[in-house]
C-alpha cells in the first residue's frame, strides 16, 4: 500500500497519486465542503455582499425551507426583511468600532504630530536638546478593562496612566 492523501476538509483518506488527486480536488462533494470551510470565516459584509449578488430569491427554499445545492445555489436563501437586519447589525458593529478606535486614532494623530515636530527640527539644523520646547501631550482617556480592574497584582505596563499625567523629567544630553 502506498502513501495516502488525507483531505482535511472532506475527512477522507486516498492513494496519493496526481490522477486521484486531481479526481478528487475537482468533485463537487470537495468543492462544497471547502467552500463552507471558507465560509465560517467571512464577515457579516462579505456574506451580505455575496447573497445581493445572487439574482433572487430561490424558489425551493422559500416553499420548503431547504435547498439541495445548499450554499453554491445560485439563488438567494435570504428574505428581504433579513437583508435589512443584516444591513443594520453591519451598521450598529460599525458604529462601535469607531467608538473602540478612538484611542488609536488619538495614538495615530500623536504620532503625527511627533513626526512633523522632528521634520521640522532636521530642518532647523537640529537645536539643543536644553533650548528645545516639550511639546504638551493631549490627555486621552483611558479606561481599564473589567478583567483587568479584577486582578489585584497588575504589573505598571498594563496599568492606566496617572490621572494627571506622568511627571515631567528634566531632559539630559547624552553622548
Amino acid at each position: 500500500m502506498g502513501r495516502r492523501y488525507y483531505c482535511e476538509f472532506c475527512d477522507r483518506a486516498f492513494l496519493d497519486n496526481l490522477n486521484a488527486r486531481k479526481k478528487h480536488v475537482v468533485s463537487s462533494t470537495h468543492q462544497q465542503l471547502r467552500k463552507a470551510y471558507y465560509d465560517k470565516f467571512k464577515t457579516k459584509q462579505q456574506k451580505l455582499n455575496d447573497e445581493l449578488a445572487k439574482p433572487r430569491i430561490c424558489k425551493y427554499y422559500q416553499n420548503s425551507g431547504n435547498c439541495q445545492f445548499g450554499s453554491s445555489c445560485r439563488y438567494r436563501h435570504i428574505s428581504d426583511v433579513e437583508i435589512e437586519r443584516i444591513k443594520k447589525e453591519i451598521n450598529e458593529e460599525s458604529k462601535k468600532d469607531e467608538m473602540s478606535n478612538r484611542t488609536v486614532k488619538n495614538w495615530l494623530s500623536l504620532n503625527k504630530q511627533k513626526q512633523i515636530s522632528k521634520e521640522k527640527l532636521e530642518k532647523t539644523g537640529g537645536a539643543a536638546v536644553s533650548e528645545r520646547k516639550i511639546p504638551d501631550i493631549p490627555q486621552t482617556s483611558t479606561v481599564l478593562p473589567d478583567s483587568l480592574k479584577q486582578l489585584p497584582f497588575l504589573p505598571l505596563s498594563m496599568q492606566p496612566p496617572p490621572e494627571d499625567g506622568w511627571p515631567r523629567l528634566n531632559e539630559v544630553e547624552w553622548g
